[in-house]
């Protein structure tokens, strides 16, 4: 607790930007002290032999070529976790009345160690969150450049060190992606380090899911199943949930989504 407080005492204010409503980047979300320690955290928990970042058998990253994932329940993550991300959503919340409260029970931790980002996608899957409940994302290291598109418009945001990008109520299924990560624009804490890799902490209310955390961390997107979903789904229909599930409702409403391209993963 005294380490949590050393912490909050040294973030200066964070200013906030509406970008739509539901769509809120709050910058200087987190203080230098907490991105080191959730940076220090995160790579003790990538060091586990289940559910690190790296694949057991293979010795590789685990989620794609230079990215690594953990996915696990908050209340198994360092307590700080939970505090930082409710905290983002207060602060989202007082500029903009569309924005949903939260209270997340997943916390989802990418590791970029190479320039490339996620294409395009949706989180229209049964583990990206209930209702319009928004996704929290923190940056922690390297700086990214993040796309939404909003109106058929596409934003492209900077994203630094210690920011939080939420999106929720009527942007919680805005279409988005990371464009590119900027492996050479980093914090000072970082460069005195000598190392260079960027962590997002995405947080999610995704409460019907608690208990099946195992089958979402090798939740595989590689195949047409996902491409599939990401064509057909449409707000108001239900969060897509199993791998391989038949989705009939859904290709019988098909209108594609020509934007997303075949190769495009989460």
């Amino acid at each position: 607790m005294a380490t949590t407080c050393f912490m909050l005492a040294s973030l200066a204010a964070p200013h906030h930007h509406t970008i739509a409503p539901g769509l809120v980047i709050v910058r200087g979300a987190l203080s230098t002290d907490e991105q080191q320690y959730l940076a220090q955290a995160a790579q003790r928990l990538g060091r586990r032999k289940g559910n690190g970042f790296w694949d057991a058998a293979t010795g590789q990253l685990n989620a794609a070529t230079g990215r690594g994932r953990i996915y696990d329940r908050i209340r198994d993550m360092p307590r700080l976790f939970r505090s930082v991300a409710t905290r983002a959503v207060a602060a989202a919340r007082e500029c903009d009345a569309a924005m949903p409260d939260c209270q997340p029970s997943h916390c989802l931790v990418n590791y970029y160690t190479s320039a490339t980002g996620l294409l395009w996608h949706r989180d229209i899957y049964a583990n990206d969150g209930d209702s319009d409940r928004p996704v929290i994302n923190l940056s922690v290291g390297a700086s990214c450049v993040f796309g939404v598109r909003v109106n058929g418009r596409v934003r492209k945001l900077r994203l630094n060190s210690g920011d939080a990008l939420l999106f929720g109520g009527p942007c919680r299924f805005v279409e988005h992606a990371v464009l590119d990560v900027l492996l050479h624009e980093r914090p000072e804490w970082m460069v005195a380090q000598g190392e260079a890799y960027r962590l997002s902490f995405t947080f999610r209310d995704a409460s019907s899911v608690l208990g099946r955390e195992d089958f979402f961390r090798t939740f595989d997107v590689t195949d047409g199943w996902f491409k599939q979903t990401q064509c057909e789904w449409r707000a108001g229909d239900p969060l897509v949930d199993a791998q391989g599930q038949s989705h009939a409702k859904l290709a019988a409403r098909r209108r594609p989504w020509s934007r997303l391209g075949a190769s495009q993963v989460v």
